[in-house]
């Protein structure tokens, strides 16, 4: 039984991860000039701040990278699910 608990939690894991696996709002966990991210199917990403930014985004791995404006923001996905993106701060689904 915990053989297949454990199999199951690995998948989930898997199908959290894709290329797909990014949707709805991302919010900071702390301080943040960004107020929050908002993932699309398609790789778009709306980041926003002061104005709303629209922007693209790619994922691979536990590495997301967004781009908005020419600039490229790298995060690394934690195992709560939240996205680390070190100075630029911590991001979780709202």
């Amino acid at each position: 039984m915990v053989k297949y608990f454990l199999l199951f939690v690995m998948f989930t894991g898997i199908v959290a991860c894709n290329d797909s696996g990014l949707s709805g709002d991302y919010v900071p966990k702390g301080p943040s000039l960004i107020e929050k991210f908002v993932f699309h199917s398609g790789g778009k990403v709306d980041v926003v701040s002061l104005a709303t930014v629209v922007g693209s985004y790619t994922f691979q791995g536990t590495r997301v990278e967004v781009t908005m404006n020419g600039q490229a923001l790298v995060f690394e996905m934690e195992a709560s699910g939240c996205l680390n993106g070190g100075l630029a701060g911590t991001f979780c689904k709202a």
